[in-house]
């Protein structure tokens, strides 16, 4: 009886250091995810928001459960066969990053490639989109993100400027160690 209490005592550890294991390794791809991300789509006199959107934003633009509907609607890049890297299987998977999807704190992550800025930064003509004036102009837009959904070599991240509504989909793939978009919706 002690045998058998000292080996589910050894499964339980190793199944605890699998699960952790497991999580680190996705906020590494996820932090990878964010500063691609923030490379891709940073103008000059634009800033990052400091948290990524919160689930209820994520969960109205990306439906759920994710299906093939998300990958054809007013697709931007037709260069690559989406549907084929983002198949039913891979769509299952991010479904269940999307239950567990939390939103960061992007301070926390050393982010260091961008300015960061949080909601009381963020002047009233930057907000309403108002014509920013030139002597005023430290920044001209915020670029808002969210928490990288990721599945294998796969990846989902919402991207919006300024706040207007407009919240893109873009699509990732990792190959050759790099994170590459190959496709965005609106």
């Amino acid at each position: 009886m002690k045998l058998i209490k000292q080996i589910s005592f050894i499964l339980i550890l190793i199944s605890i250091f699998s699960s952790c294991s497991r999580l680190t390794d996705s906020s590494e791809e996820q932090l990878q995810l964010l500063k691609v991300a923030s490379e891709l789509f940073i103008d000059d006199k634009e800033v990052l928001f400091q948290n990524t959107f919160d689930k209820k934003t994520v969960n109205q633009v990306l439906g759920s459960p994710l299906s093939k509907e998300l990958l054809i609607r007013n697709p931007v890049s037709t260069e690559v066969d989406i549907d084929s890297l983002f198949d039913e299987s891979t769509l299952k998977q991010l479904n269940q990053t999307l239950k567990d999807y939390k939103s960061i704190n992007l301070q926390t992550l050393n982010i260091n490639s961008v300015e960061l800025v949080n909601d009381k930064q963020i002047p009233d003509y930057v907000r309403d989109q108002r014509p920013v004036p030139i002597w005023e102009a430290e920044f001209t837009s915020v670029l808002y993100l969210s928490t990288p959904l990721v599945y294998k070599n796969r990846a989902i991240v919402l991207s919006d400027k300024s706040g207007d509504g407009l919240i893109g989909i873009n699509f990732f793939i990792k190959e050759n160690k790099n994170w590459v978009m190959v496709g965005s919706t609106f």
